[in-house]
């Protein structure tokens, strides 16, 4: 029986206070943690679905959005309310991008904007400069940090750094 589908289809990543990396997949959740092999976190660990739309890191746990909403705590999922946010600030916030963004992170003082088959984007005085041009051919789909570690997700070819 098969538990997972695609997982370098990234839709969304986080990165806790340990430095382990959540990468929310069209087939799970996946958590790298530094000297273990990657742990899969599918239904049958109780994920409310295998599209998994946004993560979130907050003390509180990792908050995951997917077919339904649910919370990891202590190896478990909870269900969990996650109230509708409606960001009105990332238009004004991101005005001058060269295409909507999907995701940012904090990069040491810099937030960097990763936007699809166009790269990752800074602010400078004012100005977006391109922090990583992507390549035409690589969908950008999420970006986190942790430290002057930079993750990016894609749609198709999994997370790099």
């Amino acid at each position: 029986m098969t538990v997972h589908s695609n997982l370098t289809s990234i839709t969304s990543l986080a990165v806790d206070s340990r430095g382990s990396l959540w990468a929310g997949t069209s087939g799970g959740l996946v958590q790298w943690t530094s000297g273990s092999s990657p742990r899969v976190w599918t239904r049958a660990d109780g994920l409310p679905g295998l599209r998994v739309r946004s993560i979130v890191y907050s003390k509180s746990g990792i908050q995951v959005l997917a077919d339904g909403s649910a919370i990891l705590r202590n190896g478990r999922f909870a269900p969990v309310q996650i109230p509708a946010l409606t960001p009105q600030w990332v238009a004004r916030e991101t005005e001058g991008l060269p295409g909507p963004p999907i995701s940012r992170a904090q990069l040491g003082s810099q937030w960097v904007w990763a936007v699809p088959k166009a790269g990752l984007f800074t602010k400078v005085k004012g100005k977006w400069t391109p922090v990583l041009p992507a390549p035409p051919t690589l969908d950008l789909t999420a970006a986190a940090a942790h430290g002057t570690e930079l993750f990016v997700g894609t749609a198709d070819r999994g997370v790099w750094r």
